[in-house]
């Protein structure tokens, strides 16, 4: 059956899962490895697949792997978006969580340059510190952007790593843990409007 579930998300046949869901197949279980459904679709950049398997799954959509690795990453690695939206909607849990060797969705979007996917991990991570982590080869995201010669993120993520991060009673007291100060400096017309201008300038 994940075969057949996997083919209907292949091809993007989100009325098909939902056919199968009102049949009582559980369209979201995971194989032998843990993944889930839900990482074939965010590889894939099936957003309607996606929000099929949020609205009849159980348990957490960005549920993680055994390597502990969620759909996030599979969505940051390939440049979707739209998808680590879909996540953040259905997820209760940091859409920037490690994985078991401390890399995060952050460290695949910044190796392949995906710096829409960065900014929505910034935005709606939990824990911006994860934006600035060492995985266990000791590397950021912000070295693999620069080791990848992805120079827009390289500067977005050089200036999330030198913006004050927020206190305590900030986290309890803001919804999506960012105080608006921190969206304002980072999301400000400077980045949104001038990101084209990035892939010039020399990284000093």
């Amino acid at each position: 059956m994940i075969d057949k579930i996997y083919g209907l998300i292949i091809a993007g046949d989100y009325e098909g899962l939902e056919k199968l869901a009102k049949d009582g197949v559980d369209i979201n279980a995971p194989d032998r490895h843990g993944m889930t459904p839900a990482s074939l679709a965010a590889s894939h950049g099936s957003i309607k697949c996606l929000e099929a398997l949020a609205k009849y799954t159980k348990n957490d959509i960005n549920a993680p792997d055994n390597w502990g690795e969620t759909p996030a990453f599979r969505a940051a690695y390939k440049g979707h978006p739209k998808c680590l939206e879909v996540l953040i909607k259905h997820t209760k849990k940091d859409i920037n969580t490690p994985d078991h060797l401390r890399s995060t969705p952050a460290h695949s979007a910044a190796r392949r340059g995906h710096l829409k996917c960065l900014e929505i991990l910034a935005k709606h991570s939990t824990n911006l510190d994860n934006l600035d982590t060492h995985d266990n080869w000791g590397q950021t995201p912000a070295d693999l952007a620069k080791i990848c010669d992805k120079l827009k993120c390289v500067k977005f993520l050089n200036r999330i790593s030198k913006m004050e991060k927020p206190t305590q009673q900030q986290i309890a007291e803001s919804k999506n843990y960012m105080s608006k100060r921190m969206k304002a400096r980072l999301f400000d017309k400077e980045v949104v409007t001038n990101c084209d201008q990035l892939n010039n300038n020399k990284i000093s």
